[in-house]
């Protein structure tokens, strides 16, 4: 299984963070928002969490809401000097990995 450094840990925290911030949400959707951006329904987590027609839907996310992420992650990404790509293998690893 992977594990995030605590520096990565961090970076994925900040993230959950900002995102909670821009978007008035709580942690739980917040992550819940993000996952679905970020792993698009590829990942096994969202494979055997029911997938298409479930809450993990990934179509069930707006193209604004889409963009929006998109801009929040490369954002926090610029701000903490770390690629998007990264910051995204990291947010993947803290929600399908733990």
């Amino acid at each position: 299984m992977a594990e995030l450094t605590p520096a990565q840990n961090e970076h994925v925290q900040y993230l959950i963070a900002q995102f909670m911030d821009k978007n008035g949400l709580d942690r739980s959707m917040a992550i819940k928002q993000l996952h679905l951006f970020v792993c698009n329904g590829s990942c096994s987590w969202y494979k055997n969490s029911g997938g298409s027609g479930t809450e993990f839907d990934h179509k069930s996310l707006t193209p604004d809401q889409r963009k929006g992420t998109k801009n929040l992650l490369d954002k926090v990404a610029a701000d903490r000097n770390v690629t998007s790509e990264d910051l995204m293998k990291w947010f993947h690893v803290f929600r399908c990995h733990s």
